[in-house]
């Protein structure tokens, strides 16, 4: 498999890594891999043959080393980041279809739990971090008309604190010492959506299992695409390397977010960033 370096000179400049094969099935397969003074940060993989060509994000990971040449922002250098790559590898290939994608994305709460990325912005903002800022969409069309129709909910007026605990089954789940913490935020909220956006996130994870479980178990593990119409304002030179990038801290990905199983790297953004 032969490599190909390049510089990605735009705001911010990223080293990106082409390679290309053959799979056991004859199709061709391009990867690519971004990073900076870290390598490993952006994974994405375009595969197929002439007007036939998807690409797939199998992953990304933050790092304010992810650029070459200043430090990446928590956030907004995320989001950035992909947008650059993504702009990249569609200019490379004019007729690629779109990019698919797994959302198991993850953050982390200052106690150290990780929590749903993609769940919890459906909560707060309707919509997942891909879709507010890719456009994505469900791959499977009755299940995006469905998810479209059933995110209403969380903006309906909440019921008593009693018949909440009961359609949510959380009467057993939550202890008494969160169910308080829990119940105080809850006599000031209006919906759930702003019952989530007021709690502090280390009470998180047991209220959005169990909501989770009753409105949006349907999306889990679902395919999402990004359309490749899909429009991003990053400006760069492309620039070929004659040799392969040297990185400061070498960092083989565990947690990503993308592809099917890596979750969004811990400290990737903000809780107000969502």
């Amino acid at each position: 498999m032969n490599e190909e370096y390049y510089e990605v000179i735009g705001s911010h400049t990223f080293h990106m890594v082409k390679s290309k094969n053959t799979s056991y099935e004859n199709i061709t397969i391009h990867r690519y891999s971004f990073g900076g003074r870290r390598r490993n940060c952006v994974h994405l993989t375009v595969y197929g043959e002439d007007d036939d060509i998807y690409g797939h994000i199998d992953g990304i990971s933050y790092s304010k080393k992810c650029s070459v040449d200043r430090d990446l922002l928590r956030g907004h250098g995320t989001t950035f980041m992909l947008k650059a790559a993504i702009r990249v590898v569609r200019d490379l290939h004019p007729d690629l279809q779109g990019f698919t994608l797994k959302d198991n994305s993850t953050i982390a709460c200052s106690n150290g739990e990780d929590v749903d990325l993609a769940y919890l912005s459906l909560l707060k903002h309707g919509k997942t971090w891909y879709q507010k800022h890719f456009g994505a969409h469900l791959l499977d069309d009755e299940r995006r008309e469905r998810l479209k129709n059933i995110i209403k909910f969380i903006d309906e007026p909440l019921p008593s604190w009693s018949d909440f605990l009961k359609v949510y089954r959380l009467t057993h789940i939550l202890r008494s010492s969160l169910k308080r913490n829990i119940k105080q935020v809850y006599d000031h909220s209006t919906s759930i959506r702003n019952l989530v956006s007021n709690l502090d996130c280390a009470l998180y994870n047991p209220l959005i299992t169990s909501i989770v479980s009753t409105h949006l178990s349907f999306i889990r593990d679902e395919m999402w695409v990004i359309e490749s119409r899909f429009e991003t304002d990053n400006h760069y030179t492309l620039k070929s390397l004659h040799t392969k990038p040297t990185y400061i801290e070498e960092h083989s990905i565990k947690r990503m977010f993308g592809g099917r199983q890596w979750p969004f790297g811990k400290g990737s953004m903000d809780m107000n960033e969502i």
